[in-house]
């Protein structure tokens, strides 16, 4: 089993829309043999470990990435800082998943710089996580809905336990249509190992799957203490550094 703690927040969706759905980010070939400028915006990801105290005290970028991204990710994300991760109400260690959008901007001698323009959902290429199946009907009618689940990880990577926390109460026909897709996928998928202190725990995390067209969401988000009400949360942190606009 390979343990690599850190899930999609609840915040980031899996957005389905009409062809393939696309985790990359897409531009122009430019010229030149230049990697980092192959395309205009790139999508980053990374392993980082963040101390009991908030630091960052390990950043592994994919390996996929050019070498120069690679390098400039772990020299800028190492000088971050979060919240205190916290595991039934003690400080600890955890690894999380990042993902950041960078796009290219020239600089005055002719080159490239890269710039960080926010974070982003990047999958992580050791997991497979295939979006669930629009079902078909409803795509034709352009119907869409948002539905966030509490999973349950166990410290295998396997999801054992599925709610669905949002929305509430009685299913319409094409929400049930949805939920049965949703949970179809979240159930095959083999999670990353959530972490405290090096060690695997089962614990919860709050997972949206958003069926829209064009990725479009089509629902208000819901209150967030409502969602993790009775949960059991994994390590979280949350990053306190301000990085739009900054540049590795």
């Amino acid at each position: 089993m390979k343990v690599s703690g850190g899930s999609p927040p609840w915040c980031m969706a899996l957005v389905l829309s009409i062809g393939a759905v696309a985790f990359a980010a897409h531009g122009r070939q430019a010229a030149g043999s230049n990697p980092i400028a192959a395309a205009q915006d790139i999508l980053a990801g990374m392993q980082v470990v963040v101390a009991a105290d908030g630091s960052v005290t390990s950043v592994v970028p994919d390996a996929a990435l050019p070498e120069p991204i690679r390098t400039g990710l772990v020299k800028r994300v190492s000088q971050w800082h979060y919240t205190v991760p916290r595991w039934q109400e003690q400080a600890v260690a955890t690894s999380m998943r990042e993902g950041l959008r960078l796009q290219l901007v020239p600089t005055t001698g002719g080159g490239y710089a890269l710039r960080i323009v926010g974070t982003a959902y990047v999958p992580d290429p050791e997991y497979d996580f295939r979006p669930p199946v629009y079902p078909a009907w409803l795509l034709r009618k352009g119907v869409g809905a948002t539905l966030i689940y509490a999973v349950r990880i166990g410290i295998d990577g396997r999801a054992t336990d599925v709610r669905l926390r949002h929305p509430e109460g009685a299913l319409d026909r094409a929400a049930k249509a949805f939920d049965e897709s949703a949970r179809a996928a979240i159930v095959s998928w083999s999670w990353p190992s959530q972490l405290a202190n090096g060690a695997p725990v089962a614990c919860d995390v709050l997972y949206p799957v958003v069926f829209g067209i064009r990725g479009r969401e089509l629902s208000a988000r819901p209150d967030r203490e409502l969602l993790e009400s009775g949960l059991q949360l994994c390590p979280k942190a949350e990053l306190q550094t301000l990085i739009d606009g900054t540049l590795l």
